[in-house]
């Protein structure tokens, strides 16, 4: 095998293109280039679900919107918007 997908089209992360991942998985760190990524809170997510799922089953009424927060992990698969 030759080559990957943005090889094969002749785009350069992040020259041409910039690239974002979602959840912070381990790999992405290793990737090359290094992908930048928005990283949750995994350990709230899933003790936040657990409360309302307790909530629900007790019968009351639950919370429908949780908001938690984000972190941008910037590495170097992103790249400054091109000039207009």
């Amino acid at each position: 095998m030759c080559c990957g997908p943005r090889q094969s089209l002749g785009l350069r992360v992040p020259e041409d293109l910039s690239v974002v991942g979602f959840d912070d998985v381990p790999q992405a760190s290793i990737t090359t280039p290094p992908l930048t990524t928005v990283s949750q809170p995994l350990a709230e997510l899933g003790s936040r679900a657990v409360e309302m799922l307790l909530t629900m089953l007790r019968g009351e009424a639950a919370s429908d919107h949780v908001r938690l927060s984000t972190t941008l992990r910037v590495r170097s698969s992103t790249g400054p918007a091109p000039r207009a």
